[in-house]
């Protein structure tokens, strides 16, 4: 799925599933070390396009 986005994108960040993500309410508590990772990849790679 990701690699179809690479020609639609300045940069594609992969987020793992995590079942912190639909038990209901999100916290950052909730995700895993991986999940909370891949998120501030994505937050990184949105500023670098600021």
């Amino acid at each position: 799925m990701a690699r179809g986005y690479r020609t639609l994108a300045r940069e594609v960040v992969t987020v793992p599933f995590d079942p912190g993500i639909v038990d209901g309410r999100l916290t950052l508590q909730s995700l895993r070390p991986a999940t909370r990772r891949a998120w501030l990849a994505a937050g990184a790679a949105v500023a670098r396009g600021f």
